[in-house]
């Protein structure tokens, strides 16, 4: 299950036009790829617990989600990054 989700999303960054289909014929590309039931409702929820469950990659998770949804982009900043490091 894994490997089949993983590989999608890969995909999909290695091929914008694979974005595209996404949003135009989902199903489609959930059968190329030959996702079940579980893999096409927690991609759909997009949540990252969601996602997590079926094994997704945080990495890719969050390919995942700016794919789907580009406009989250404008809300994410690495400024606050260093203070995530700091132990207080």
């Amino acid at each position: 299950m894994r490997y089949r989700v993983n590989r999608m999303i890969q995909a999909m960054c290695r091929r914008p036009e694979t974005i595209a289909r996404l949003n135009a014929e989902t199903d489609a590309v959930f059968d190329e790829f030959g996702l079940g039931a579980d893999e096409r409702q927690a991609l759909l929820q997009g949540s990252p617990d969601a996602m997590g469950r079926i094994g997704v990659h945080p990495i890719l998770q969050m390919h995942w989600v700016l794919a789907r949804r580009p406009e989250v982009a404008q809300s994410m900043s690495m400024l606050d990054y260093p203070n995530l490091l700091r132990e207080d």
